[in-house]
């Protein structure tokens, strides 16, 4: 799981529609968008996302940037700032993915997933070097290869693989509380054969 502050701005917005598209039949008798399904994407963002966002800001704070960014001469609270804004972005992914629902407009959800997926492709690939080099310290673009590679850095495979199962596990358990509801509002909407 590679997870950067450009990238994960994209990725949030992502949790929010899959989240939403997760549970469409649902959220189309929903009269607010406040509701078990928005807490529980609200608590995956709160409780692993984030953490997982403040973690590696904090720890390999240039890397997350990018590069992009010279974080020491900012200062750590547009850091702590802009990993924040991934609550926001998921809310706004939720929000979007719900409205589409609501207004019989859930292939146009899919879209706006396939593009904020499109962007994490795009930056995946195009930063590919930068992601590749993990520092703490703001290197220019030149010197970005002198850094140690993931294989290189034992610590940074360790946590994102400690990252990725958290991420895949919160994900997995969220998508399958969203299916079993799903499936029991099916059941209940048809009532059992009669015995004859």
């Amino acid at each position: 799981m590679i997870k950067t502050i450009p990238l994960d701005i994209f990725l949030s917005l992502i949790v929010g529609l899959v989240f939403a598209l997760s549970a469409a039949p649902l959220l189309e008798k929903e009269e607010s968008m406040i509701n078990t399904y928005f807490i529980r994407a609200l608590m995956f963002q709160v409780l692993i996302f984030l953490p997982i966002g403040l973690f590696l800001a904090w720890k390999w704070t240039a890397w997350s940037w990018m590069y992009l960014v010279e974080p020491h001469s900012h200062g750590k609270f547009w850091t702590w700032l802009a990993v924040l804004s991934y609550v926001p972005a998921m809310i706004a992914g939720f929000h979007i993915g719900y409205m589409c629902i609501r207004t019989g407009k859930k292939g146009q959800a899919n879209w706006y997933l396939a593009g904020a997926s499109l962007a994490v492709v795009l930056i995946t690939v195009g930063m590919l070097g930068r992601l590749y080099h993990v520092s703490n310290n703001y290197l220019p673009p030149s010197r970005i290869s002198e850094a140690p590679g993931w294989f290189g850095n034992g610590w940074f495979m360790l946590s994102m693989l400690v990252i990725t199962v958290v991420f895949v596990g919160g994900l997995s358990y969220v998508l399958r509380l969203n299916a079993a509801d799903r499936e029991r509002t099916a059941r209940e909407a048809f009532p059992s054969p009669a015995e004859s």
